[in-house]
C-alpha cells in the first residue's frame, strides 16, 4: 500500500512538473507529416496508428518520451536539429517499441519493487528516465553516494536496448532505412562527450557508443537495412524543419541559417519576418512559393494566417479554401481556422458553424473549436452556446463548470437533437463524478 501510494505521488509530481514546464504546440503540417511516418512504421503490424496520440513540445532539446501505451511526446528539436527524416523516424520507432513493450506499466511495477529507503534517492533519476531526459537522469543520479547494483538502472538500460532493437525491426520490416538510428546516436554521442565526469553506469540508458555498436550489429541481420530514402518525405522534412526554425529561432539565427535562394529558405524567412517585422516581405515570399508550388496547402495556410492577422479577412478566407482544397485528407486545425476566419463576416455565420462542426467531427477534443462554436451560437442560440461551453469545460477537466453549463443548456435546448442527447450524457457523467467525490470525502 505504501509503495503504491509513493508511486502515485511520484506520478503526480511527474505530471505537475511537465504541465508547468512544457509548451505543447499544434500545426497541421507537422501533424500530417508525423501521421504519415507513423503509418509507414506500423504498416503490416498489430499497431493501430489512429490509437497513438503524438504531442509536440516547443523545445529545442533533442528529446522524446512516452507516458503510457498511447501517448507520445516529441520535442520540436528532433526536427530542427535533425539532418534527415530518417533520424526522426528512428526516434518514433524507438518510442513505439516502448509502447508495444509495455515498458511504462512495467516501470510502475519496478518502482513498487524498490525499497522505501531507495525510492527518494532515485526519484529524480526516474523522472528523467521516464521522460527520456538524459541530462536530468544523469545529473540526478550523481546526487548522493548511493549505488545500485543489479537494480533499477540495469532494468532501465535493458528496456532501452529492447526499444532500440524493436525500432530496428519496425523499420527494416517495412523497408525503411534504419541507419537514421545510427546518425541519431552520433548526435547523442557528441552531446555526451561534453559532459564532465560522465559515467556509463550512472544513467538509465546504455552509453550511446554501446547503443551504436549494438544497432550496427543488429542491422547486419537485415543486410544493413540500407533502403533508399523516400524523396518526398525528405523534401517535406526539410520544409517542416525550415518552418519550425522560423517559428522557434530568433530572426538573427534564421538569417544565419537560411537565405532566399532556396524554397526552404524562403519558407523559414516568411515565418520569421511575419513574427519579427511588419512588412510585405512574408506575403511576397509566400506568393513566390505558391507560384512555384500552388498545390502545397501549407503555403496557403500560412499566407491565410498572415492576411488574417492584418485584418484582410476575405484574403485569409480565399487562401484557407486553397489550403483545404490541396490538403490530402482532413485536418481539424484547417477547418477550425476557416471557421474562425469566416465568423468575422455575419453573412458567413452559418458556413462558419459548418466548418467548426467539421473540425469537431475530425477531432472532438479540440477545445478551441468548442470555444468558437459557443461564441458563434451565442449570437442567436444561447442553449447550444451553453452546451458547447459545457463540452469545452469537460475536456479541460473543470467538471463543476461543465455541470453548470450542461444544466443551463438543458433548460432551453431542443429535445431529441444530437446536442440534447449529448448534454444528457454529460449530465449523467457529471452527476456520477459528483457522487463519487462526495463518497470519497
Amino acid at each position: 500500500m505504501i509503495k503504491n501510494f509513493l508511486y502515485s505521488i511520484f506520478i503526480l509530481f511527474l505530471i505537475c512538473q511537465k504541465s508547468f514546464s512544457i509548451e505543447l504546440i499544434r500545426d497541421a503540417e507537422l501533424e500530417s507529416f508525423i501521421d504519415d511516418i507513423l503509418y509507414e512504421l506500423t504498416y503490416g503490424t498489430d499497431i493501430d496508428p489512429k490509437e497513438i496520440n503524438i504531442n509536440f513540445i516547443n523545445e529545442r532539446d533533442i528529446n522524446a518520451f512516452v507516458i503510457n501505451s498511447k501517448d507520445m511526446f516529441l520535442n520540436t528539436g528532433l526536427i530542427t536539429e535533425g539532418d534527415s527524416y530518417l533520424e526522426l523516424t528512428a526516434v518514433i520507432a524507438h518510442e513505439l517499441s516502448h509502447m508495444t513493450g509495455f515498458h511504462v506499466s512495467r516501470t510502475k511495477s519496478e518502482i513498487a519493487r524498490l525499497s522505501k529507503n531507495a525510492l527518494p534517492v532515485y526519484m529524480l533519476g526516474l523522472f528523467g528516465a521516464l521522460t527520456g531526459s538524459a541530462d536530468t537522469a544523469i545529473a540526478s543520479m550523481m546526487v548522493g553516494t548511493a549505488s545500485v547494483e543489479g537494480g533499477y538502472l540495469s532494468y532501465s538500460r535493458t528496456q532501452e536496448s529492447s526499444a532500440d532493437q524493436g525500432a530496428i525491426r519496425l523499420m527494416c520490416q517495412n523497408s525503411i532505412n534504419a541507419r537514421g538510428l545510427l546518425s541519431f546516436f552520433k548526435k547523442l554521442e557528441r552531446a555526451e562527450s561534453s559532459l564532465i565526469n560522465f559515467s556509463p553506469y550512472n544513467q538509465t540508458h546504455p552509453m550511446t557508443k554501446e547503443r551504436y555498436e549494438f544497432a550496427e550489429n543488429s542491422l547486419a541481420k537485415y543486410n544493413g537495412c540500407n533502403y533508399e530514402k523516400n524523396i518526398l518525405f525528405e523534401k517535406r522534412f526539410n520544409l517542416l524543419k525550415a518552418k519550425l526554425i522560423g517559428y522557434t529561432f530568433t530572426q538573427r539565427e534564421v538569417n544565419a541559417i537560411y537565405d532566399e535562394s532556396s524554397i526552404e529558405g524562403r519558407y523559414a524567412l516568411s515565418v520569421s519576418s511575419h513574427y519579427s517585422e511588419f512588412s510585405d516581405k512574408p506575403i511576397f515570399l509566400l506568393n513566390q512559393l505558391i507560384k512555384e508550388d500552388k498545390t502545397n496547402p501549407f503555403f496557403h495556410e500560412l499566407l491565410a494566417e498572415i492576411l488574417y492577422s492584418r485584418k484582410d479577412f476575405h484574403g485569409a478566407i480565399n487562401e484557407q479554401k486553397e489550403a483545404i482544397k490541396y490538403f490530402q485528407g482532413e485536418s481539424d486545425l484547417l477547418y477550425m481556422l476557416m471557421g474562425n476566419y469566416l465568423k468575422h463576416d455575419i453573412k458567413f455565420h452559418d458556413e462558419s458553424i459548418k466548418y467548426i462542426k467539421s473540425s469537431l467531427r475530425v477531432n472532438n477534443n479540440n477545445t478551441y473549436s468548442w470555444f468558437l462554436l459557443a461564441d458563434l451560437y451565442s449570437k442567436n442560440d444561447l442553449p447550444k452556446a451553453h452546451y458547447a461551453t459545457a463540452e469545452r469545460y469537460f475536456l479541460l477537466g473543470d467538471y463543476p463548470m461543465s455541470y453548470k453549463f450542461t444544466v443551463k443548456s438543458l433548460k432551453g435546448i431542443e429535445k431529441n437533437t444530437p446536442e440534447w442527447y449529448r448534454a444528457n450524457d454529460l449530465l449523467n457523467i457529471m452527476t456520477r463524478k459528483i457522487k463519487q467525490e462526495e463518497s470519497e470525502n
